[in-house]
């Protein structure tokens, strides 16, 4: 089946937690009115683009391995939704204050993804 496989050059970007990945709740939280958080969106995806479907990345790795972990280590993703997208959700909020501490992930660098169309 045709799909994309994103493979990250530079990831920092979003999150809860210092050099690991995040998806889905470690990536953004809702407050009273609004969505805080930056993330990248790939919909319906996963490390092979069939089991255990995301949709929300953020963090210091690019993986598709579950909250609360994480993954040390970037892993490609990959979507078979089509049409493919990518999305991308950025304000000036951190999702965690706490921890946004300067020079861990208040200075986030941002990200940088290099895809590939697997044929069909």
């Amino acid at each position: 089946m045709c799909s994309i496989k994103w493979t990250a050059i530079n990831m920092d970007y979003g999150g809860l937690y210092e050099s690991v990945s995040g998806t889905e709740l470690n990536c953004h939280r809702y407050d009273i009115i609004e969505d805080i958080g930056d993330y990248i969106v790939i919909p319906m995806s996963s490390l092979n683009g069939h089991n255990l479907l995301n949709n929300v990345y953020c963090g210091q790795r690019l993986s598709a391995q579950l909250f609360p972990q994480g993954s040390g280590v970037d892993e490609p993703v990959v979507s078979q939704l089509k049409p493919f997208q990518l999305m991308v959700r950025s304000d000036s909020f951190p999702i965690n204050p706490e921890i946004s501490t300067p020079g861990i992930l208040s200075q986030q660098k941002g990200f940088q993804l290099r895809y590939e169309q697997i044929p069909c």
